[in-house]
């Protein structure tokens, strides 16, 4: 898989996403990762809403040991 791209000085760059690293976990080091989602609440106060609010955004935890890398925390 190729992704295309252009540079500031606008020319296209082609980026082999095969030859990139994978992405490790930091705990034990496994290459594959499972999607889950972190529930972040708002309170009423900072959305002016007469509840809290709840926002769910994805990430990512270890397929091994179901560790969340660092990077991955929002």
């Amino acid at each position: 898989m190729e992704i295309n791209n252009l540079n500031q000085g606008g020319q296209q760059i082609k980026v082999n996403v095969a030859d990139q690293p994978n992405v490790e976990c930091e705990n034990c080091k496994n290459i594959f990762f499972d999607k889950v989602t972190i529930i972040k609440k708002i309170s009423k106060l900072l959305v002016g809403t007469p509840d809290d609010q709840l926002v769910p955004m994805e990430t990512y935890k270890c397929a091994e040991c179901g560790h969340i890398n660092k990077e991955f925390i929002v």
